[in-house]
């Protein structure tokens, strides 16, 4: 889809749906076992903040992506964490864009979606499951810095 706003709308959709209790899926549950690891939780958050800052459908975010993505620069709060990323240290193969891959390594290497993760995390067992998920795990806050 090359409308972003169509592709955000259904992303959107599918994601109250599931949170709901419309649908059965766990969304990002790669494995379908009804629960997500911390490797599931990064994957779909990267998925996530791809979607929202990726204005053309191209699945690269560029420079000037990263720096309109005003929407997802928040106040950090307990409710609303902010990730922040260094563009030049997550763009590892230097083609001035980042991919999924490298948005995802990146965001395996932060402190704050290990927080998130483990805020979520109700009973500790190093699982999300549907009833531990608050709210849809779409409130996290994304900077870059340049």
């Amino acid at each position: 889809m090359k409308n972003p706003s169509v592709k955000a709308t259904l992303l959107g959709l599918a994601l109250l749906l599931a949170w709901a209790g419309q649908a059965e899926a766990l969304p990002g549950d790669a494995d379908q076992d009804g629960r997500l690891s911390r490797k599931e939780w990064v994957d779909f958050m990267s998925e996530d903040l791809l979607g929202r800052v990726d204005a053309d459908g191209d699945g690269f975010i560029t420079p000037e992506e990263a720096r309109r993505a005003a929407p997802l620069r928040r106040a950090q709060t307990r409710r609303h964490p902010l990730v922040e990323l260094d563009f030049a240290a997550a763009d590892r193969d230097g083609d001035g864009k980042i991919s999924r891959p490298e948005l995802s390594r990146a965001l395996k290497r932060q402190k704050g979606m290990e927080w998130v993760f483990d805020d979520y995390d109700i009973d500790n067992d190093l699982h999300l499951k549907n009833w531990e998920l608050k709210e849809p795990p779409t409130n996290v806050g994304l900077r870059f810095r340049f």
